[in-house]
């Protein structure tokens, strides 16, 4: 018999088949496997015709096909679970008893299994929507992102700026606390699914003196993919230290970020999410040409997983990454109190990874003001081969 296709786009697709071809084969797709595996194994919703009988199924995992295999048998009532993607050496789980699809989902939300850990590495290196590695929306990349925009690409909308127009104006600089957010808002295609993200990233740093300073970096970024939800939560630490300070009269400035990261991603719908620690070291090399500013960015990261829990379910990502950024900035003055500016950055995550590299540009235009406001909009987009993202960015930079 022919199977009945489930809808394009979706992340999860359950293809089962009655061996004794009593029921048609069946396509079932949808955005919580949670949810699917359970409707699968009460024989409800889409899978009411398989009631009282026997079959196999398997699942298509955020684009990858066959990467799980569950079977029923009516007459033990036992059904078994199989992360087939790991190959021929994966484990093969069994269940028997009342409820098997709460033995299941216990199973995947309980049980710190290295077969649970493994699957979701592999998923890593293959899905473009995978949540926690390899990924431009993936946790480990938006942990780098966060620090690199802040403290690298677009560090020069915050003290360094105000200190440089108080030299200019023959005023003694003055140091303390510079307040920030930027707030981001994406559509992201990819071979997959599609969706949207949106964030915002409060910063708040500490002026200690003409060349070195403490800042504080707290990304909260909301994913919808393919109508799975997905929550990153980000705490970074960074401590900018100016090995050559910026000068009234131009010239060149370096300036180097040590830093530190904690992120914590969860999706219940994707049964994957994970706490990932990790830091590196990021450096700015800033030419004044006047009117012209060109700033030069590059960036190592390390993140390495921890373990989490997250509304009932337990992860270990099993994640060790490491994540190359660089790219160079133009900015232009327009007057006394306008800029625009334009960018490219590349990523290269230098682990295995879905998406191996990824090109960043941007462009945009703000006003900044003598008391140290600032404030830009801009676009941002990250291309890749199977993976697409258009960002619109707002920043502002308060006054204190």
């Amino acid at each position: 018999m022919l199977p009945v296709s489930a809808a394009r786009g979706d992340l999860f697709e359950i293809f089962v088949m009655a061996p004794g071809g009593e029921v048609a084969d069946l396509f079932v797709g949808g955005s919580s496997l949670p949810d699917l595996v359970t409707n699968l194994m009460n024989s409800q919703g889409a899978f009411a015709g398989f009631v009282g009988i026997d079959f196999n199924a398997s699942v298509t995992f955020l684009g990858i096909p066959d990467a799980i295999e569950v079977t029923f048998d009516a007459g033990t009532g036992e059904a078994t679970f199989k992360f087939t993607l790991l190959g021929p050496l994966a484990q093969e789980f069994t269940f028997t008893g009342a409820d098997l699809a709460a033995q299941i989902e216990q199973f995947l939300q309980d049980q710190l299994n290295q077969e649970i850990q493994a699957f979701l590495a592999a998923i890593n290196t293959l899905s473009a929507v995978a949540v926690t590695d390899g990924s431009p929306m993936s946790t480990t990349a938006l942990s780098a992102s966060f620090v690199y925009d802040r403290f690298g690409l677009h560090a020069d909308l915050t003290a360094a700026q105000k200190k440089a127009e108080q030299a200019d104006q023959g005023k003694e600089p003055e140091y303390g606390f510079r307040g920030r957010v930027d707030i981001y808002y994406d559509t992201i295609t990819t071979d997959v699914s599609s969706g949207n993200s949106f964030a915002i990233a409060p910063s708040l740093e500490y002026i200690l003196s003409e060349q070195v300073s403490v800042g504080l970096l707290f990304p909260i970024t909301y994913h919808d993919i393919g109508g799975a939800q997905i929550l990153n939560v980000h705490a970074n630490l960074a401590i900018p230290i100016y090995l050559i300070p910026p000068s009234d009269i131009g010239g060149v400035s370096l300036r180097i970020t040590p830093f530190g990261t904690l992120a914590g991603s969860g999706s219940v719908d994707l049964i994957a999410g994970g706490l990932i620690g990790g830091g590196g070291i990021l450096s700015t090399v800033t030419f004044d040409l006047g009117e012209l500013t060109i700033s030069a960015t590059s960036q190592l990261s390390f993140h390495e997983g921890i373990t989490l829990r997250y509304q009932g379910f337990e992860f270990d990502p099993g994640v060790s990454q490491r994540i190359f950024k660089g790219g160079i900035k133009l900015t232009q003055t327009i007057g006394d109190n306008m800029f625009f500016y334009g960018a490219i950055t590349y990523s290269s995550f230098l682990e295995p990874a879905a998406i191996d590299n990824y090109l960043s540009p941007a462009a945009g235009i703000g006003f900044r003001a003598e008391n140290g406001l600032n404030f830009s909009i801009g676009y941002s987009g990250d291309i890749a081969d199977n993976f697409e993202s258009h960002q619109l960015q707002a920043r502002f930079q308060l006054p204190f």
